[in-house]
């Protein structure tokens, strides 16, 4: 467990608590776990009981949707200074998505009892978490959206996309190189499709010079190709 005031900045990082006072991230302090998840473990399954929200310290965390019979879903991929966890935090439901670890992961828990009892008498908290999850759920609807009106290449492009903002390792004129656990079957997995449609459109990709394979890994050569690409329509699948 870090020191008190380690967590304190780090805590300051999190919208959710930018506005607490500090005599009240102390007391927060004081009621967080640290709970380590190894790369491809979940934190929680979707349907489960929860009654805690988790803050990542380190690492990325996948949000997924596992709907009866059919293909899961990717929401969102978090990292360091996000949140999740926090619909069964406010409505004390089972989970509504489950979480997996894309990596090794550092994670910080708060039990729902505990932050409804530090938050009291803190509205402007309450407001941040509110409007928080206004946007999160603006984003899943955004999410199911595309899954069904985008192509596979639009969907893959968005992707790469986001893991070159997050996880990418600039390159001064050498675009950016994406670590070595963004391949083609967890790719694949992400997107919810098949390693073989993701082999195909990233070939497609390289012969439009906006990605390069060396290796296992994966160059972007061009993010706003990339991101010309989810400005329209084509025909891929």
């Amino acid at each position: 467990m870090h020191d008190r005031a380690f967590l304190v900045k780090h805590l300051r990082r999190f919208p959710l608590f930018s506005a607490v006072d500090e005599t009240k991230l102390v007391k927060l302090i004081g009621r967080l776990r640290p709970r380590q998840v190894c790369a491809s473990e979940p934190v929680f399954l979707q349907g489960t009981d929860g009654d805690e929200l988790f803050l990542i310290v380190s690492g990325m965390i996948r949000i997924v949707l596992e709907p009866a019979g059919a293909r899961e879903v990717t929401l969102a991929m978090l990292t360091a200074g996000d949140f999740f966890g926090e619909m069964s935090l406010l409505d004390g439901k089972p989970r509504s998505a489950a979480a997996y670890a894309v990596e090794d992961c550092e994670l910080l828990s708060l039990l729902r009892s505990d932050f409804f009892e530090v938050m009291n008498g803190s509205p402007e908290s309450i407001r941040r978490l509110l409007a928080l999850l206004s946007g999160r759920l603006r984003q899943t609807n955004d999410r199911l959206q595309s899954v069904s009106l985008l192509s596979v290449r639009q969907r893959l492009a968005g992707l790469l996309c986001d893991l070159a903002r997050t996880r990418g390792h600039s390159e001064n004129g050498r675009g950016i190189l994406l670590p070595k656990d963004v391949n083609h079957p967890s790719l694949a997995k992400i997107l919810s499709t098949s390693r073989e449609t993701v082999t195909r459109e990233l070939a497609e990709l390289r012969a439009q010079d906006l990605v390069a394979q060396e290796g296992r890994r994966i160059r972007i050569l061009h993010v706003e190709g990339l991101e010309a690409l989810l400005g329209r329509q084509d025909s891929a699948s």
